[in-house]
């Protein structure tokens, strides 16, 4: 199904007899232009330019104001990134020295339990090649008076 246009609006002459530089020219209704009106505002657009420039003054301000803000806090941002680096690595290197402390903790723990099996072992050995004798009393000081 083809669209199809609507046809264009007739141009109209104006005849009037008044008007001899119109006469015979063709105009097109459909266009309408407006003059616009001058305003009798010169004292408000000064009062409005004055407080456009106070305003801009007034936002100027706060945004340097707002800029050296930000900027103290980009610089805070950065020591507080520096030294929380500082401290991950520095909790990574306790961790490493932990970690080492634990491991020799392990070491000298087994250590400490082989060398309490070696002297049980040799006390073992030890009772074992000298034989205790029982329900003999001891004397004490003996002398060559007493043993002859």
């Amino acid at each position: 199904m083809p669209l199809e246009r609507t046809p264009a609006k007739d141009l109209q002459t104006s005849n009037y007899e008044s008007d001899s530089s119109t006469k015979g020219s063709t105009e097109n209704i459909a266009i309408a232009s407006r003059n616009k009106r001058k305003g009798e505002h010169g004292d408000c657009s000064d009062e409005l330019k004055a407080f456009k420039s106070e305003i801009l003054a007034l936002f100027n301000s706060k945004f340097t104001t707002l800029q050296s803000v930000i900027n103290d806090i980009r610089v805070q941002n950065t020591e507080i990134r520096k030294s929380q680096d500082l401290m991950s690595e520095k909790y990574d290197e306790i961790i490493l020295k932990i970690e080492k402390l634990e491991s020799e903790r392990n070491k000298n723990l087994i250590y400490i339990q082989s060398l309490e099996a070696k002297l049980e072992n040799m006390e073992r050995h030890l009772r074992a090649a000298y034989p205790e004798n029982k329900n003999i009393s001891e004397k004490t000081r003996e002398n060559k008076g007493r043993l002859g």
